[in-house]
């Protein structure tokens, strides 16, 4: 079995610089340097003993995933920017789907517990869980196991015992009203889901209304979840309340192609009768007719940001802290026809 000392020699580094490499403890070191041990890792096959190691200093090298639907876009794309970074640092990841179930959610941490992972991040947590409960309820079930939140809001409160990575989701939704209104939309209507973090989104939608001194109307506002269904059942309640709306804000891309779905059905023109907004900018909102305007959120560098705060949380001991990105605009087909050459 070829050792760390054959590795240094290889590679022409020490080795010390070869364990550090091994552990992810390589910030200071060169990707130059980094490359080249990795390399002679890989064509010697040399394989660490996590287990062996894990004991040693108490670590599984292992995070836990929490989210609602692996299947969807949003996030996938999280998923994909975690696993990046876990891979980059040699961790491994294992994930659990929720469904929103609040017990499954809770099943799935106590999991994690069981395996010991060495940091655990969470998407999207159930808001039944929140209520009166709060942040302690995630105090007694977390325990003392280091957390990031991804693209949630509202355990704040305790920035220093939790991590939060996500986007300004009421500005987010704020600026996809008011381009419908600057479209000239008069009657703008709302679809998104109850979780928490979706109720910043909806304040967003309200806020851009009181600004253009346009009253509140729950009978254009409907709320479920953020899937395509809820997109074809909210278009369709919200029509038969008003069939005079000429444009609809979006709680995410989903939820938006689902409208456009049942819009398409009953003939209704898009943009020209009803002028449509999502948020996230996931891939299908490009490739859906007409393409769709959508208010972009960086999936992937949030997911990659997330996991990279746990762990030189875990590694270095760097301090858990909020992290908040900002959204922009795309415009497509959806809020504007395109002039065709």
């Amino acid at each position: 079995m070829v050792t760390i000392k054959e590795i240094a020699e290889r590679s022409g580094v020490s080795i010390a610089t070869v364990s550090k490499i091994i552990n992810g403890k390589d910030k200071h070191i060169s990707e130059e340097t980094r490359r080249r041990v990795k390399d002679v890792l890989r064509d010697t096959g040399y394989v660490s003993n996590a287990i062996a190691r894990g004991l040693k200093i108490r670590k599984t090298f292992t995070l836990g995933y929490v989210l609602p639907d692996i299947t969807n876009p949003f996030f996938a794309g999280l998923a994909r920017g975690i696993e990046d970074l876990a891979r980059d640092r040699d961790y491994s990841v294992i994930m659990c789907n929720t469904d929103n179930d609040p017990e499954i959610e809770e099943r799935s941490i106590k999991l994690f517990k069981s395996h010991k992972v060495d940091g655990i991040l969470c998407s999207n947590i159930v808001s039944s869980n929140i209520g009166e409960r709060g942040v302690q309820y995630y105090r007694d079930l977390l325990g003392d196991i280091p957390t990031v939140f991804l693209d949630h809001v509202g355990l704040e409160s305790d920035v220093t015992r939790f991590g939060y990575v996500q986007v300004d989701s009421l500005n987010a939704i704020y600026k996809g009203t008011k381009a419908l209104l600057d479209a000239g939309c008069k009657r703008v209507a709302c679809i998104t889901a109850s979780q928490m973090e979706s109720c910043m989104r909806i304040n967003g939608y309200y806020a851009a209304l009181e600004e253009a001194g346009i009253a509140r109307d729950n009978r254009i506002v409907y709320v479920n979840d953020f899937s395509l269904e809820t997109g074809t059942v909210g278009i369709r309640k919200i029509m038969e309340n008003d069939p005079t709306i000429d444009g609809l804000m979006c709680g995410n891309d989903m939820i938006a192609v689902g409208a456009m779905g049942y819009l398409n059905k009953i003939g209704v023109r898009i943009p020209e009768q009803i002028k449509i907004v999502g948020i996230d900018n996931i891939p299908i909102s490009e490739h859906v007719t007409p393409k769709l305007t959508t208010v972009a959120q960086p999936i992937y560098e949030m997911g990659w940001e997330a996991a990279n705060m746990l762990v030189n949380y875990i590694e270095d001991g760097i301090p858990l802290f909020t992290k908040t990105f900002e959204a922009h605009l795309i415009e497509r087909e959806t809020l504007k026809l395109q002039n065709v050459n």
